[in-house]
């Protein structure tokens, strides 16, 4: 007997042969098949990375100064959604000089309320002592995060990693955005304290600010069922197919028997 069984666009021929396997069994086998063959395809196919924000640049002119041993500068954002971010950039304005290029800390932080907490992610990048003002920042990242609020921080660096340091990294940040971000703060160095160290640099609140930031990410993916758990749903999916198989194999066997008794 041939039982020929269609899904969608697919049909399945499946030969149920005369020592009784029920076509229902062989489905709940062919399921399995295909269950655990999904375990090998992609979980996920990623989309472009959007602007989850984007502020729009602060024009060529900054008002205020971003400098390794004064001053650095921080925006708030919220999001009601998981996402992993790929990409940060602030609009920064070069200082003038080639002396005041350097390296530029952007870090993601926790929400303290009205000021920035502790640092989850960080990067760098390297800004210009000439040039125009534009976008930078750092791409490739891998930073997820779930709903909820976080601060942008860009923390210019000295020009050494330790010791004592006599110059660094300063630009101007700040000035006016299309789409301004509701909060913003900034972390002035206390004096007599090492600029190493970031409990020197305590955050305040700063209504005058308005930075210019983009950040890019991608949607965080469903999360993929564990192989194991994939196995036990088809495991179920097949011993109740077989169970089906056996009642209905007995059901044959017991109408063939009656049928023989009666002809006799």
């Amino acid at each position: 007997m041939t039982d020929i069984r269609r899904y969608g666009s697919w049909a399945i021929t499946v030969s149920v042969f005369s020592f009784g396997i029920a076509p229902s069994a062989l489905v709940a086998t062919a399921t399995l098949v295909g269950m655990l063959g999904c375990l090998g395809l992609p979980a996920v196919v990623s989309a472009d990375p959007i602007r989850i924000v984007d502020t729009g640049p602060s024009g060529p002119v900054a008002t205020r100064s971003v400098d390794w041993n004064t001053q650095w500068v921080a925006a708030e954002f919220s999001t009601s959604n998981a996402w992993r971010i790929v990409g940060v950039e602030g609009w920064m304005v070069p200082s003038g000089l080639e002396r005041f290029a350097g390296r530029v800390r952007i870090n993601l932080l926790s929400d303290g309320g009205s000021i920035p907490s502790t640092p989850v992610f960080t990067t760098s990048t390297n800004i210009p002592g000439v040039g125009a003002a534009g976008w930078y920042g750092q791409s490739g990242l891998s930073w997820t995060i779930q709903p909820g609020s976080f601060w942008i921080s860009f923390e210019a660096l000295a020009h050494t990693d330790s010791g004592p340091a006599f110059s660094g990294a300063t630009f101007g940040m700040s000035g006016t955005t299309l789409a301004p971000l509701a909060n913003q703060a900034a972390a002035g160095l206390v004096s007599d304290c090492n600029f190493r160290d970031r409990a020197c640099w305590p955050w305040t609140p700063d209504s005058g600010m308005d930075l210019g930031v983009r950040i890019f990410a991608e949607a965080v993916p469903e999360p993929v069922p564990e192989p194991a758990t994939v196995v036990l749903i088809a495991t179920g999916i097949i011993g109740a197919g077989l169970r089906r198989g056996l009642l209905s194999t007995g059901t044959i066997l017991s109408a063939r028997l009656r049928s023989r008794t009666g002809s006799r």
